[in-house]
């Protein structure tokens, strides 16, 4: 459709005829006159033999310059040129310097010698002021650039060549040639705007100026079709058809107009017309697949399927879109399986990746997805690009991670999440989408600690999502999971506070009595579990609820209300699931109380209540071991037997078997408690009661007088053989305990040795090593430990290692390599709380008080209820007070004071806390908690000397001297330094000058 055009000029020019003979005139008239008739070969001719005749004449630059001009006319472009360039050489001013230039060029342009002809066009612009001449040399400046792809340049001329005269004959040209050039760029709305200018300034134009305005409407047809503008390929294509011009890509287009803007019944009429008129036309498959496009949107899915299946049958672009739609419509259809077969057709047919391909792929990915078929929708899935800019890239990849959640494989569905956000461009809302159901996976897969992080994350970006809710509580579920319940509260108390009307709240409630309960913190949890029954009284939760609070009230040893709670229970739901828990724990609370029979009472109405229950083995147990605290062994044996016979596969049968022989040992019938010790190691040789009874066998040999070793020959007669080396290393047990460690070591040594596959030799070692540690051999035991942790590295016994090589090496001064030891525990371990507080000790003797504060606040912030979370508030409030950080360190502090039992640790922490007191320049309340340390830890023999000498300063502040001295003569009775001893007798000193008189 698109045409081009290759333009003439005429060459004009005045001659000059001035002082010239009359034979020489009439000699170049001639030769003249024979050019302009276009009989060039004679005027050839006639123009080389007046410049022979003629050397000297003022007509021989004339004749130079047309004689170079006949022979370009008849084609002699080698004596053309050679002569335009003699010219130029011989007379480099001469007036026709920028016509030679101009053909000079056109000759290069004609022998396809681009270079030069582009050197000889600019020199002829540059010299000329002709501005048709420089308007063409512009135009083929512009046409050399087009053939050679450099576009840029090719516009420049062309806007040059329209520009010099925008009414002059090349204009129309330079013009299409412009929109024609940005049109080829696929630059529609430029040329669209060239094409209309050309259009406008020369729509009254005739001749063959009408041929290309035809040609430019025709182009301008295509970039409003390119751009979109239906609605103008409509008018314009209308026109045209109007005017008679019939082109079968009007038609065509005019269909696919119509088509777009969703007029199917004017687009069919004019698809079917070029169907009609252009049987064999090149639009007449597309045309084709158009119709069968206006039958799929219109729901006629068995026409669009008969066109769709004719076309695909070729090899062409047509071909393969059709069967791609084919596969589509039949989907649509409902027609699942042959859509699949289609779909995989499709694949299979296009190797290449492509925009179908992975769009076909995501169609399989979907079906299977819907049809449970994970397996096979990962497999399309999996061969879209992760670059894809089919349009289907991220939900195909959203749906490839959502397979393998479906699966079960929630890590690499989590993955896949992550990674469509760090290398595809999501909206806020798919980003919000794909960060929540991230966390969900990796919650799903129990990696809660990643999960925390993409939640948290989620919360930070996205403050008002529908799902926000939920996140919130997940995060509480979790935290509660790793049993950081400070963090588990933080997010249900958001939860209750933010949505006070979801249905989570309840949970959210429930959720954080259970958490205080969790930590030992049973005062607070009562309180929530009374608030929750208060707003929840009724439900699954409500019941649980009811026994927690009971639970509390037991735990705090406040057995009245606990006693209260229970009764009320079992009296309101009887019949209902945790009944038979509440008998149970009213049998513990009255027997805390020494309410021997109640307990006994309410254990026999658990059992005739709930004869299945799971806790009846317990009960029964339960009922057999106060008989045996009450020294009534007979029955406690009777109710013991029981079990073993009645719950052989009880948690308790082993307990309740080992039960009975230590209620024979205490009846003095040693040979029956042997029997049963036998009959535990028989029946239960995997329960931890099994080792203890070996012990049995040995405590009761001894008992009687008889070589404990004789424990070997009674195991040689068990059904077990295997039993031998459990004996074995209980004999070395037994040996220790008793304090003969040297016998102790040589039967661990020789354990090692007899059974060296053992699975009992992580523990052997780690016993050794704990014998060579009471024996003061502390340069054995730490080879010991380092040999279990080199060769048992997986052991529960090589964390335990690890912990007392952190000792040892503490104790030894050795602090960077207790640090390193300690470093290597796990922090899974239950002893963690030690393991960080012991980290915390090696760096404050190392003087790093910096890592020494942030274990030891590590230790109160993820251990608040532990003994070493105390050890650790003694530390810190040390060295708060170093800093002179007074303040903080009688917070630190106060708790310790305030709530730990006396012991060495709550005695430190009630001297340091006064101290601090004293800091501050609070003399009143520093000399009462020193008080408090004379009165109250007064076996702290340590202390008492710094204590009292502090209350002498005290009393001295206030005044009060004699009392002064009283306490400073109490300090010279003790065990102190000589330093401090000098320092007393000075402070005497002063004080007595203080004395009256």
């Amino acid at each position: 459709m698109i045409k081009k055009f290759t333009l003439f000029f005429l060459l004009l020019t005045t001659l000059s005829f001035a002082q010239v003979n009359l034979q020489e005139m009439r000699d170049f008239k001639f030769a003249y006159s024979l050019f302009e008739d276009g009989m060039y070969r004679l005027a050839l001719s006639e123009f080389q033999k007046f410049i022979t005749n003629y050397p000297e004449s003022k007509l021989v630059e004339e004749a130079r310059f047309f004689s170079a001009e006949s022979a370009f006319k008849l084609g002699e472009y080698d004596t053309a040129l050679k002569t335009y360039l003699s010219l130029l050489s011989d007379l480099p001013n001469t007036r026709f310097k920028d016509k030679a230039n101009y053909r000079i060029a056109e000759i290069y342009l004609k022998r396809k010698n681009y270079t030069s002809a582009i050197e000889s066009f600019k020199r002829a612009i540059e010299s000329s002021a002709d501005k048709l001449l420089i308007s063409q040399s512009a135009y083929y400046l512009g046409d050399i650039y087009f053939e050679q792809g450099d576009y840029k340049n090719a516009l420049r001329y062309y806007t040059l060549s329209y520009e010099v005269d925008t009414t002059g004959e090349i204009a129309p040209f330079s013009l299409f040639a412009l929109g024609f050039t940005f049109q080829k760029q696929g630059k529609f709305q430029d040329a669209i705007e060239k094409y209309k200018s050309l259009i406008e300034k020369f729509s009254n134009s005739s001749g063959r100026l009408s041929k290309i305005l035809g040609d430019a409407k025709l182009n301008l047809i295509d970039c409003y079709y390119k751009v979109g503008s239906h609605k103008e390929v409509a008018m314009l294509a209308r026109e045209l058809l109007n005017s008679g011009v019939g082109d079968e890509k009007i038609i065509f287009l005019l269909g696919e107009s119509y088509y777009a803007l969703g007029l199917y019944d004017s687009a069919m009429v004019y698809y079917e017309d070029y169907l009609k008129n252009f049987p064999n036309g090149e639009y007449n498959r597309h045309s084709l697949y158009s119709i069968g496009w206006i039958y799929y949107k219109r729901g006629s899915h068995d026409k669009a399927i008969q066109i769709f299946d004719s076309l695909s049958k070729g090899d062409d672009e047509i071909a393969n879109f059709s069967l791609y739609y084919l596969a589509e419509v039949k989907k649509v259809s409902g027609d699942t399986v042959s859509a699949i077969l289609t779909f995989k057709n499709f694949v299979e047919r296009n190797k290449n990746y492509s925009r179908l391909f992975a769009q076909a792929n995501y169609e399989l990915g979907l079906i299977y997805f819907s049809q449970g078929k994970y397996d096979s929708a990962i497999v399309h899935l999996e061969k879209i690009h992760i670059d894809d800019t089919s349009g289907v890239g991220v939900k195909a990849f959203e749906l490839l991670a959502q397979s393998y959640i479906r699966q079960g494989d929630y890590s690499k569905g989590a993955s896949i999440l992550r990674m469509i956000r760090n290398e595809m461009k999501l909206s806020s809302e798919n980003e919000a989408i794909n960060i929540y159901t991230e966390g969900v996976a990796l919650m799903q897969e129990g990696k809660f600690d990643e999960a925390i992080k993409v939640f948290e994350e989620f919360l930070s970006k996205f403050q008002h999502n529908p799902n926000v809710e939920w996140a919130i509580l997940y995060l509480g579920e979790m935290y509660y999971k790793l049993g950081d319940y400070k963090n588990a509260r933080k997010y249900y108390t958001e939860l209750l506070n933010r949505f006070p009307g979801s249905r989570n709240a309840e949970q959210a409630l429930y959720s954080i009595a259970w958490s205080y309960f969790k930590e030992g913190e049973y005062k607070e949890s009562a309180k929530q579990f009374e608030k929750f029954l208060s707003i929840y009284s009724t439900g699954k939760r409500a019941l649980d609820a009811r026994l927690r609070l009971a639970d509390c009230y037991f735990m705090m040893k406040n057995y009245k209300q606990a006693e209260s709670n229970y009764l009320s229970f079992v009296r309101l739901f009887g019949n209902q699931e945790g009944a038979d828990y509440a008998y149970f724990q009213l049998s513990q609370v009255y027997l805390r109380q020494r309410q021997l029979m109640r307990s006994l009472e309410m254990l026999n109405l658990l059992l005739s209540k709930f004869p299945n229950s799971p806790l009846a083995p317990s009960a029964k147990y339960q009922m057999g071991w106060i008989y045996f605290q009450d020294k009534n062994y007979t029955p406690a044996i009777n109710s013991f037997r029981e079990v073993v016979e009645k719950y052989p596969d009880s948690e308790v049968a082993p307990k309740a078997l080992y039960g009975i022989g230590d209620a024979y040992y205490n009846m003095g019938k040693y040979e029956l408690a042997m029997k049963s010790y036998l009959e535990v190691i028989e029946r239960y040789p995997d329960s931890k009661y099994s080792e203890d009874a070996i012990s049995g066998i040995q405590y009761s040999l001894s008992a009687q007088g008889k070589n404990p070793n004789l424990v070997d020959e009674l195991i040689s007669k068990s059904k077990n053989p295997n039993f031998l080396e459990v004996v074995s290393l209980k004999k070395a047990e037994f040996q220790a305990s008793q304090g003969n460690y040297s016998e102790g070591v040589n039967l661990y040594k020789k354990f090692i040795a007899n059974y060296p596959e053992s699975k009992l030799l992580p523990k052997a070692y780690y016993e050794l090593g704990r014998v060579y540690e009471a024996m003061r051999r502390n340069s054995e035991a730490v080879e010991i430990y380092k040999n279990l942790i080199s060769r048992y590295p997986m052991s529960e016994f090589a964390q335990n290692a690890l912990v007392r090589l952190g000792r040892l090496k503490f104790n030894s001064g050795e602090f960077a390599e207790a640090i390193e030891y300690l470093g290597k525990v796990e922090t899974k371990v239950k002893f963690y709380d030690e393991v960080l507080y012991l980290i915390g000790l090696n760096y404050l003797s190392l003087g790093d008080t910096a890592n020494a504060l942030r274990k030891f606040n590590e230790v109160i912030d993820k251990f608040p209820s532990s003994d070493f979370s105390d050890r650790a508030r003694v530390k810190l409030g040390g060295i708060l007070l170093s800093y002179d950080r007074t303040n903080e360190a009688i917070e630190i502090l106060k708790p310790v004071v305030t709530q730990r039992a006396t012991d060495e640790v709550s005695a430190e922490a009630q001297y340091l806390y006064a101290e601090a007191f004293f800091k501050l320049g609070d003399i009143d309340a520093a000399l009462l908690q020193f008080l408090r340390v004379r009165y109250l830890y007064g076996e702290y023999v340590g202390l008492l000397p710094m204590t009292y000498y502090r209350i002498a300063q005290c009393y001295e502040i206030k005044g009060d001297y004699p009392k002064s001295i009283q306490f400073l003569n109490e300090v010279l009775k003790m065990h102190i330094t000589d330093e401090m001893r000098l320092r007393v007798f000075e402070k005497l000193e002063q004080l007595k000058t203080k004395m009256p008189g």
